[in-house]
């Protein structure tokens, strides 16, 4: 039933040609790990250890963190698109890590 959602986002994630993503609430990384193939650097953060832990053990090519919305793990103006596709959308924390022309999903 998801797929379909995967499959959008990864083909405006392809169109918008960016470098670094961060996906707040990755999950298990079933979104993430699709979003990865098109970027350069991706950064997946979730409140679940074991989900996260899941995650660490199927793709070694996202950057994995335990955490929250409330204190991204990134840079500031370090993120071409963040995405949280089915958490709460920590605004300050967003504009924070962003850079000036980047992208919310």
């Amino acid at each position: 039933h998801y797929a379909p959602l995967q499959q959008a986002v990864v083909e405006k994630i392809r169109s918008l040609r960016i470098e670094n993503l961060l996906d707040i609430g990755c999950g298990e990384g079933y979104y993430t790990n699709a979003m990865q193939a098109e970027v350069l650097q991706c950064v997946g953060v979730d409140i679940a250890k074991n989900a996260v832990q899941v995650a660490a053990k199927l793709n070694k090519g996202v950057t994995w963190v335990v955490g929250t919305g409330a204190t991204l793990p990134v840079l500031d103006k370090s993120i071409d698109l963040c995405t949280s596709l089915f958490s709460p959308i920590p605004k300050a924390e967003i504009l924070r890590v962003l850079k000036p022309e980047a992208y919310l999903m």
